[in-house]
């Protein structure tokens, strides 16, 4: 008797476990789910919106949608934008740039495409809790995907965990490719160059390594960084209490670093006398 076919969407796709290395064999939540549904549709391999957001409920991603994005042969880009900016004193990620008139987030998202990153999937709280509604409307305005998150992921790492289960659910019943590399980065960067960002995606090419980052002079790390797509296990296998860092701690994940010419890139910016301080192109010397 002949072996039933598998589904479209697993064959063209296939699983987490045989792709991955033996030692990253940990998907995660939301397409062990969709794998698993008995609903999956034998004829057209692929779930609807709405079952989709059933199975990332029952999973505890409770992500307001998913949609259709090409990735094929891409470098989707997770940005985390789920804090409170208690800091700041005030949704950071809305203050009108000095001297132009769009916000921090349009413009992260606008160097980061401009640097040809993308699909750039940008994760937030939930829509009906601000500034988050007011965040993604900006986002999409840029030309990004926002995410919703309920409740808002606490940290970075649990952000980008979102962003890349929403990445997996679209490549279920797409004819797109996995990307080689998927990058990741917080979202409140002024100093982000699509410069940076298109060399950070040059250095990925042909590179077998499982981390690439920029470094500074002083071997700071720099974001956004990329993670090879097949080693994205590695941050569900992080310690409960481990940050992103301690990626670079693992023994089993190979990196590359490159040094970062961009000296502004090094700017951090966690309350107003770091956002009054910043020089923003009008203050740069020659501009």
């Amino acid at each position: 008797m002949p072996a039933k076919p598998k589904p479209a969407a697993l064959a063209a796709h296939p699983t987490t476990r045989k792709r991955l290395p033996p030692r990253f064999r940990k998907p995660f939540p939301l397409i062990s789910a969709l794998k698993s549904a008995p609903e999956l549709n034998q004829d057209q391999g692929r779930f609807s919106s709405k079952k989709v957001k059933q199975l990332a409920e029952s999973c505890r991603l409770n992500i307001t949608k998913v949609n259709r994005m090409e990735t094929g042969g891409r470098f989707p880009l997770v940005i985390a934008a789920a804090g409170r900016s208690s800091r700041f004193g005030r949704p950071k990620l809305l203050e009108v740039i000095p001297g132009q008139t769009i916000t921090l987030i349009e413009h992260v998202v606008r160097e980061c495409l401009a640097g040809d990153a993308g699909p750039i999937i940008v994760v937030l709280g939930p829509q009906a809790s601000e500034p988050y509604g007011a965040i993604a409307a900006r986002v999409a305005t840029a030309g990004a995907h926002p995410l919703h998150v309920d409740p808002a992921p606490e940290e970075m790492r649990r952000s980008i965990e979102h962003g890349i289960g929403y990445v997996e659910s679209c490549l279920i019943g797409s004819p797109d490719r996995p990307p080689d590399f998927i990058g990741f980065m917080p979202a409140d960067l002024p100093a982000i160059e699509a410069a940076f960002v298109r060399e950070l995606i040059a250095q990925c090419r042909g590179r077998q390594e499982s981390l690439v980052r920029g470094v500074t002079r002083e071997g700071r790390g720099l974001h956004p960084v990329a993670l090879r797509w097949n080693d994205r296990g590695a941050i569900a296998e992080l310690p409960k209490d481990a940050g992103l860092n301690a990626l670079w701690q693992n023994p089993r994940l190979s990196r590359s670093d490159f040094f970062c010419a961009f000296e502004s890139m090094r700017h951090d910016l966690d309350n107003p006398q770091d956002w009054q301080k910043f020089p923003f192109p009008r203050d740069r010397p020659g501009e």
